[in-house]
């Protein structure tokens, strides 16, 4: 019973560890109901056998405690034959000692249990809370799950927590059918917007219209998302692409070979974990859980990360081939090709959207002063 309480209390940190550091592409997805199940259902296993291995430890020590006992009346019964009966000795006082520790001792047990029980719980809703998913999910949120034809930021800002202005009075309109590549230097605010779209970060002024319609109280369905870090979940590569949209199984293998992933290695981690797998290796595997969905936006964060020189210039290759969706790729990519075909770049500098010629001299102005 110890070994399957640690085992179920290491499964329950692993799926905490795994719905943080894949909050992102949990959300991007929609995929908040999946997960709390999922986590819900390793809590609930986790707190029933706890409380059995509490009951159970306190049955034994129970049971030690009264052998104890029983060996100390025993005792006494032995070495104070010849105690004059009805006076209050030192071997008397040490049994009621020894029987007060007997009913003190579980009561412990008990309060330590319903301590942990309760504690879980408490994770729980602070999970509930972090995803933005319960009982008042929908009703508080409205889903926009038809075709998206164009996104438009209109006097969008945001601030970090000390006052920082991440982004800073951005209009921009993204249109469907069309590529976009949005390129600028390290904390000029490009993740940001993407958190905006997937309503990651709704602590913004402005407004943010999808297909004319405001998006605040509303959470967008129809987006494939590629997050700038790769996240792995605990289960096999299939589960890891679809994530639970098993209607795309009949396009996987034409997105395996898109994103160059042999068949050999897609065989061979139908059984291994994530730490068999090289950096690029789940790169690619983001990348085909983005590519394989039927979403008429796809969010790209620097997709080129920990990419080989072949599987880059593929992936390239198939974002450009895109014809009838929003594709908006945050990109490092140096690519003249790649950057040539895309239907606009946008430039950040300081959370603020620049023209070229005025990034390119804010670019020079940078690295003179360095």
């Amino acid at each position: 019973m110890v070994d399957e309480n640690a085992e179920l209390n290491s499964k329950f940190l692993s799926t905490i560890k795994e719905i943080m550091t894949g909050m992102e592409v949990i959300r991007g997805y929609r995929a908040e109901e999946r997960f709390i199940t999922e986590f819900n259902g390793n809590l609930e296993s986790l707190e029933k056998n706890t409380q059995i291995l509490s009951v159970t430890n306190g049955k034994l020590n129970q049971i030690s405690a009264l052998i104890q006992y029983v060996m100390i009346i025993l005792c006494l019964i032995i070495t104070g034959s010849g105690v004059i009966v009805g006076n209050l000795n030192l071997g008397q006082l040490v049994a009621v000692t020894q029987v007060s520790n007997m009913l003190i001792m579980p009561m412990q047990q008990i309060g330590m249990a319903i301590l942990d029980i309760g504690g879980s719980k408490s994770i729980r809703e602070k999970l509930n809370n972090l995803v933005n998913y319960g009982d008042d999910h929908n009703c508080c949120l409205e889903k926009c799950e038809e075709k998206i034809e164009s996104i438009e930021f209109r006097n969008l800002s945001l601030e970090s927590k000390n006052g920082h202005k991440i982004l800073d009075n951005i209009d921009f309109v993204f249109k469907s059918r069309k590529k976009y590549a949005v390129v600028g230097d390290n904390g000029s605010g490009k993740s940001t917007l993407f958190q905006v779209i997937l309503g990651i970060r709704k602590n913004y002024s402005g407004n943010v219209f999808v297909n004319g319609k405001d998006l605040k109280g509303k959470i967008i369905t129809n987006i494939s998302f590629l997050p700038q870090e790769s996240v792995i979940f605990r289960k096999n590569i299939t589960e890891n692409i679809l994530l639970g949209r098993n209607e795309l199984n009949d396009r996987l293998d034409g997105i395996l070979e898109k994103v160059n992933i042999s068949k050999s290695f897609f065989k061979q981690m139908l059984t291994k974990g994530e730490y068999s797998m090289s950096g690029g290796e789940k790169r690619k595997i983001n990348i085909a859980r983005t590519f394989i969905g039927n979403s008429s936006v796809i969010l790209m964060d620097e997709f080129e990360n920990t990419l080989d020189k072949e599987t880059k210039g593929m992936v390239q290759d198939y974002i450009l081939e895109q014809q009838d969706k929003m594709v908006i790729c945050i990109t490092h990519s140096l690519d003249k090709d790649f950057l040539n075909g895309m239907d606009e770049i946008i430039y950040l500098k300081d959370g603020k959207v620049i023209d070229e010629d005025e990034y390119m001299q804010r670019t020079i102005d940078e690295g003179e002063k360095k």
